[in-house]
């Protein structure tokens, strides 16, 4: 399933006629489809060391095809890698100064952040709730991407950071996921002054991917509203 055909002649072209050939092996076996994303990712790791021209062909593949495929199949940790991988080398030193922007933008307000969220782990333990509170800065690809979408200067970029909430007992008190994740968002009202109408309810509607979570957003103690993901632990696990 994995091989290539040769032939002389091609429906479109030897690239896209490859890609429908690979994605007709899902009716076989997805297996084939996990070693070809595992593949592409071992040649994004390595792929300094090949031609400046072989480089952007398969920069340009993976951003193309091979990163949607994995969030396709729910492997976020594999799609961020991919989409990262692929804009470093396709625009370095894009990727170079916006990265270095996220880090200097992240330990200017980590404290602050620290700060924020403490009170959210006193509530939740409080309550019972046993969870993690972790303030993550997004991937690179993705501000670059929110930048070039809506012509913004990262300075513009709202949310460079996501707070994740992830619970794990909602087993042992008898309630199920949905139930604990509003638990938590009702705990962070009382908290903080929620932005209208900013709720990501996919707990009920998940994304095409699978992924299931409840988003929010909240006020911050520097003026800027804070993005707050909600989710089990299994559901983290899922989605990865």
């Amino acid at each position: 399933v994995l091989t290539k055909k040769k032939t002389d002649k091609y429906i479109t072209s030897k690239q896209v006629d490859n890609f429908k050939q690979m994605l007709g092996s899902i009716h076989y076996d997805i297996r084939a489809l996990l070693v070809k994303l595992a593949d592409r990712l071992h040649n994004m790791r390595t792929l300094k060391s090949m031609k400046p021209e072989k480089r952007m062909k398969i920069a340009g593949e993976t951003d193309y095809f091979y990163a949607p495929l994995a969030n396709r199949l729910g492997l976020h940790l594999v799609k961020t890698e991919l989409e990262n991988l692929s804009l470093k080398y396709r625009s370095p030193h894009e990727y170079e100064k916006i990265e270095q922007q996220i880090n200097e933008y992240v330990a200017a307000h980590r404290e602050a952040a620290e700060e924020w969220m403490e009170p959210i782990r006193q509530a939740l333990a409080k309550n019972g709730i046993q969870a993690t509170v972790t303030c993550d800065k997004r991937s690179v690809y993705s501000i670059w991407r929110k930048m070039q979408r809506k012509n913004l200067t990262f300075r513009e970029v709202e949310h460079i950071r996501i707070v994740h909430i992830v619970f794990r007992n909602w087993k042992e008190q008898s309630i199920t996921e949905k139930r604990q994740a509003l638990r938590i968002y009702s705990l962070l009202t009382d908290l903080y002054t929620e932005k209208p109408l900013s709720v990501s309810n996919y707990l009920d509607i998940p994304k095409e991917n699978g992924y299931r979570s409840l988003h929010c957003k909240l006020m911050g103690n520097e003026g800027r509203w804070m993005e707050v993901h909600i989710g089990s632990s299994e559901m983290l696990r899922r989605s990865n």
